[in-house]
């Protein structure tokens, strides 16, 4: 007996929850991808219980503010509308059949990471580090594109290859993996 159907009906299962999930997230709130709280951007939780942390990473810790890159990342995710949300989760529901989740967010332009902005990587690295920035793992470039301004030289490393194609959009320099790592930085005049 073939698993297909059973597959195609976990998939389209998958689906449902999903469009049932973005009917109740209302446009303009943001969802927790860990919890699945849903909050709207005046209720955001922006802060760290410092009490909940080892007494050597609460020493260590830097409590940085919403500033207005961060602000702008969340007011675009939230502004995505519901029909938006629930056609791409249902095209990535079937994508996923034959792709990784990370290629499948990368064809159908979904799961941005926002780590940090500029000025908030600025606080915590000093003013300008320099040198050269080696990104693993960099997916669409987006923390990539953050960090950039303050090194003299990016490479970004990603497996997958649509994931790469973002990041050469993105005007990055990008190494397969890191084996290819020097060759790729000689060849971009990069000196590591």
């Amino acid at each position: 007996r073939s698993p297909l159907p059973g597959m195609m009906l976990d998939v389209w299962q998958q689906a449902a929850r999903s469009l049932c999930d973005a009917s109740q997230t209302r446009e303009g709130f943001i969802m927790c991808a860990h919890c699945r709280a849903t909050f709207s951007k005046d209720n955001l939780p922006y802060s760290c219980r410092k009490d909940r942390l080892l007494p050597v990473l609460a020493d260590r810790f830097v409590q940085l503010s919403l500033d207005a890159v961060s602000e702008a990342f969340l007011e675009e995710g939230a502004s995505i509308s519901t029909c938006t949300h629930c056609l791409k989760g249902t095209a990535a529901a079937l994508l996923r059949l034959c792709m990784s989740t990370t290629d499948v967010n990368a064809l159908l332009g979904r799961g941005d990471m926002f780590v940090l902005s500029t000025a908030q990587a600025q606080r915590l690295l000093g003013e300008r580090p320099g040198g050269v920035l080696l990104d693993v793992g960099a997916g669409c470039g987006l923390v990539t594109q953050q960090l950039a301004p303050l090194f003299d030289s990016v490479i970004a490393t990603e497996a997958s290859a649509p994931m790469r194609r973002c990041l050469r959009r993105r005007g990055f320099t990008v190494a397969e993996n890191l084996s290819r790592l020097k060759e790729v930085a000689d060849t971009a005049g990069i000196t590591l």
